[in-house]
């Protein structure tokens, strides 16, 4: 209550809660937005501008409790200006680059940490392409425990198939504690699949994959039916241009036997991006979707929410993302994470980032510092080490190259007005809050000038003091 800029006497109640709106355009964002947190851009931290097609993936390398990054990228316009860059984390908030790392360049594809070889440290399988000379193709580096890698490619089978491979999953299937690998990539016709076993020293051996033949396909496992093992759901689409596009579920038996399962139905998505989380805590796993809704070259795009029912059949969500991510012509990275603290996934898309209410419902959480892109790469990690989400990110945008860690700070929410609020315009006006009638919510009283009052001699209005009783 008080004064505005002009003059005019105003009385506001704010309540600070999260706004169902969808998202604004970029000169629209507020810095600060809900949930009791905001994100501060860290300075000075050396990473690299990835450009499109970037790739990050976190761990803990060299077993010190801190999570560890690694980045991948092209840092150049040249053909063979690809990079892959690792980061030690000291704990505090300072990533420093390990420049004796012996990683290829890679660019397009993915980047993923597990111990393959079963002697407790984080090994890192990189799939997608690695420049001129070299293609497509996959590579598996070995971890000595202190964050020290050797190309463990040739002892481990990778070549099986003959797939130029540019997405790669690690994944325990039969439930022998070691992470099996599922592997895509051109074949020479199309897109393959390849399927191989780990036989707990980082050596696979091939097996039929459980799925068809597919373009540009894009798949995760999880478990989907609460029954132990890891499930696939798969997409793709069966050619190149004016194909149909299709999403298809996979239930495992626990052995690594896949069947296909057609009680959900997904929409169609083409070259999309999977997030598997829990999104209104009960216990199963949900999943993000997005991708083109058609084959063909700007074709829209779409980002879907489906739940699970525990049983792994999944129904669309009624409440769905904003409109806004169907404006895009490709899909955009997702990631579930709890920015906020409240014990449920919230989701970054994009750069764009969104809360849930617990109940997998999103609202907007809008950042206007974060780089915002189809391309983007992106992470959730505590880089501070103060128990909080936060995030690194590169802009993936050929004219605007930007890398950056962003911390997380439990602080301070955006308000907004409450319309209907009977309080009185009073200028020069006072306000105290306590609970007057015993019944445990707080009353107000309010005084000041009654603006409305009929001035006369110069008057400023008509003292006034009003008591309001709240109902809770």
């Amino acid at each position: 209550t008080g004064q505005n800029n002009a003059g005019d006497p105003i009385a506001k109640l704010y309540i600070n809660r999260l706004r169902d709106t969808g998202l604004p355009t970029s000169g629209e964002i507020p810095r600060n937005y809900g949930g009791a947190f905001t994100f501060y851009e860290m300075e000075g931290v050396p990473l690299m501008p990835s450009g499109p097609g970037g790739i990050m993936a976190v761990a803990d390398v060299n077993n010190d409790d801190f999570q560890d990054l690694v980045m991948t990228g092209r840092i150049g316009k040249g053909r063979e200006a690809y990079a892959t860059k690792l980061y030690l984390n000291n704990g505090r908030g300072a990533l420093e680059e390990m420049a004796d790392a012996p990683l290829k360049g890679m660019q397009h594809g993915m980047a993923i940490f597990a111990d393959v070889d079963k002697d407790s440290d984080q090994d890192l399988l990189m799939a997608g392409y690695f420049g001129n000379p070299g293609g497509n193709g996959a590579v598996l580096y070995l971890n000595n425990g202190s964050g020290m890698f050797v190309d463990g490619t040739n002892g481990a089978g990778m070549r099986v198939g003959g797939v130029l491979a540019n997405r790669a999953v690690l994944a325990d299937v039969d439930q022998d504690a070691d992470p099996d690998l599922f592997m895509s990539g051109f074949d020479g016709k199309m897109d393959a699949m390849v399927f191989g076993k780990n036989n707990g020293a980082g050596k696979f051996t091939r097996a039929d994959p459980p799925v068809p033949r597919l373009h540009s396909d894009y798949y995760d496992l999880a478990d989907v039916d609460n029954d132990g093992d890891q499930d696939l759901l798969y997409g793709g689409a069966t050619s190149m241009h004016g194909g149909t596009a299709m999403i298809k579920l996979y239930l495992n038996d626990g052995q690594g036997a896949f069947t296909e399962d057609t009680r959900s139905e997904f929409a169609g998505l083409y070259r999309g991006e999977i997030e598997f989380g829990d999104v209104d805590n009960d216990g199963d796993q949900d999943v993000a979707i997005m991708g083109r809704t058609g084959t063909r070259q700007f074709s829209g795009s779409s980002a879907k929410l489906y739940l699970n029912d525990g049983t792994g059949l999944f129904t669309e969500a009624e409440h769905q993302f904003p409109d806004y991510f169907n404006n895009y012509t490709t899909s955009m990275y997702l990631t579930f994470g709890d920015v906020d603290g409240d014990g449920d996934n919230d989701l970054l898309i994009g750069g764009y980032l969104l809360l849930n209410d617990g109940k997998g419902k999103y609202y907007g959480a809008y950042y206007s510092g974060f780089p915002q892109g189809a391309t983007a790469p992106q992470q959730f990690m505590d880089v501070d080490g103060d128990g909080d989400t936060d995030i690194v990110t590169s802009l993936g945008s050929q004219g605007s190259k930007k890398a950056g860690v962003f911390l997380n700070n439990r602080y301070t929410g955006l308000f907004t007005i409450v319309e209907n609020a009977p309080f009185p315009k009073l200028g020069f006006g006072s306000l105290a809050i306590s609970d007057v009638n015993g019944d445990q919510h707080p009353d107000v009283l309010m005084t000041g000038l009654d603006d409305t009052y009929p001035k006369t001699h110069g008057e400023n209005g008509k003292p006034l003091t009003k008591l309001f009783i709240s109902d809770g």
